[in-house]
């Protein structure tokens, strides 16, 4: 992949059709005074552990609210029980 450009191309584009499921609800989303949101971890949906040169550590892969799963990102295991310990009660 490093090989390929990441350059868009105006022949790719195509016209966009309204689709009534394409509507976003931003209700939901509540914003600061500063343009910001808090995204929160929703639940785990991951864990696995990464073996380095002498140690081991412990991920997890985390669903964020108002994001799908697609977006899960692995994270610290240590450091989500600190910052979230309602999301390992089980």
């Amino acid at each position: 992949m490093s090989g390929v450009h990441n350059v868009f191309h105006v022949s790719l584009l195509r016209k966009y059709v309204p689709d009534a499921s394409h509507v976003i609800d931003f209700s939901s989303i509540k914003v600061k005074a500063d343009a910001t949101f808090v995204v929160e971890p929703v639940r785990i949906l991951d864990r696995s552990t990464k073996r380095l040169r002498r140690k081991e550590v412990d991920l997890v892969k985390v669903c964020w609210s108002h994001h799908d799963e697609g977006d899960a990102s692995w994270e610290l295991e240590s450091v989500m029980r600190a910052e979230y310990p309602k999301l390992f009660l089980d």
